[in-house]
Parts: C-alpha cells; sequence; structure tokens
C-alpha cells in the first residue's frame, strides 16, 4: 500500500515540474517574440525616416535646380502639390522613380494615393515654407514633412522615437528635429525673414539660441 501511495506522489510531483517547465518555456518564448517586434518596428521606423529624408533631399535639390533656371526664387504662392506636380512637369523630378512626396510612414497618404493616383495636397506627406528664394540663408528651412508622419513611438509602453520633423533647408541639407525644435527654428527663421524685409540685421542661429536659450533637439 505504502509503495502505491509513494508512487503517485511521485508522478503528480513530476506533473507538476513538467508544468512549471512548459510555463517558463511559454514565457521565453512570448518574451522573445515581444523583442524581436520591438526590433523590428525600431527597424522599419529607422528605415522609413532615412527614405523620409532622402525624399526631402531630392525635392530640395529639385526645387534649388528650377529656382535658379528661373528668377532665383523658390515656389511662391503654390501649395506644395502645386509645386511637386510643376517639378514633374519641368523635368526636374522623375516619375519613373517613384511617388517622392509621400513619406514611407504616411499610411493615409499612401492610401489617398492608391485611391487618386494623383499628386494634390491629400497625397503630400511635405510641405513648403513660402517667401525664400537661393539667397536666402543656408538655415533657413526650406521644405518639411507634416506634423504627424513620424509619431512618437512606443512599444510595451517604452518611448523608442519622439515625434519627429524632417527638414531640408536652402542649402539642401536634410536631417531630424525634435517638434519642439522644429518649432524654435521656425520661431527663429520668421523673426529674421521680418527683419529681412524691414532692412534689419540677421542674426544666425547659434547666436539667437542661445539669447533665447534654446536649442536643436536632434535624434
Amino acid at each position: 500500500m505504502s509503495d502505491d501511495v509513494a508512487r503517485r506522489e511521485n508522478l503528480k510531483g513530476g506533473s507538476r515540474r513538467g508544468t512549471s517547465r512548459l510555463v517558463i518555456g511559454l514565457l521565453i518564448v512570448i518574451g522573445a517574440g515581444l523583442m524581436f517586434a520591438q526590433h523590428l518596428v525600431r527597424t522599419n521606423e529607422w528605415n522609413n525616416r532615412a527614405m523620409c529624408s532622402n525624399n526631402l533631399w531630392r525635392i530640395g535639390i529639385a526645387l534649388l535646380q528650377e529656382a535658379e533656371d528661373s528668377r532665383g526664387d523658390f515656389p511662391r504662392g503654390q501649395t506644395f502639390a502645386e509645386a511637386v506636380n510643376k517639378l514633374y512637369e519641368s523635368g526636374y523630378l522623375d516619375a519613373e522613380k517613384g511617388p517622392i512626396f509621400i513619406c514611407p510612414s504616411a499610411k493615409r497618404d499612401w492610401e489617398a494615393w492608391k485611391r487618386t493616383g494623383k499628386i494634390s495636397e491629400e497625397t503630400c506627406s511635405y510641405e513648403l515654407v513660402p517667401g525664400l528664394n537661393v539667397n536666402s540663408p543656408g538655415e533657413f528651412i526650406l521644405a518639411c514633412d507634416k506634423a504627424g508622419n513620424h509619431r512618437q513611438l512606443k512599444v510595451l509602453g517604452v518611448e523608442l522615437y519622439p515625434s519627429m520633423r524632417v527638414v531640408v533647408q536652402v542649402d539642401i541639407t536634410a536631417w531630424f528635429l525634435t517638434e519642439k525644435a522644429f518649432q524654435e527654428r521656425m520661431g527663429w527663421q520668421r523673426e529674421m525673414m521680418t527683419r529681412m524685409e524691414e532692412g534689419g540685421k540677421v542674426v544666425e542661429w547659434d547666436e539667437w539660441k542661445e539669447g533665447k536659450g534654446g536649442g536643436d533637439d536632434i535624434r
């Protein structure tokens, strides 16, 4: 009798140990899957941001070429979509290289493009800053992607990336700014454009930000 009881207890103990191992194994698999998903999201977003930066850089070059061949002004009184349409019609952009006016992260713009197939404000992911020409300070922002294209990214409640803007400057340099830094830059730019119109002195960004206590937050 005692031998039977001992065997049953051994079987119960083995079953509990087997269940524990199974639970631990499942937790390891789930954890590995979540880590892989986090890595995949990070990789995809970095790729999208790099492609977005390249889009704006190519558009910036086309805008500069068009301006230098005409009166020296970047598009005035035009939406981004109107300016891009003109760049395609004039041959400064090549339609065969794909719709570079759409940010890879802007799903809504891609859906609108698939639905309409037209270059419009609904399908364009970028914006122009009006009133600039080839003689404007090189640090002035010429174009940028729309707010929300690259949203704050979180996985499991942990912030991986802040909300970002991709900008291209008059000297056709493309780079990333946080939303806060973008607004600071635009504040300086608007102030300097007003000074230029009034014949005043233009203060460089580094000098201006020191006086304001601000600074670029680049990621």
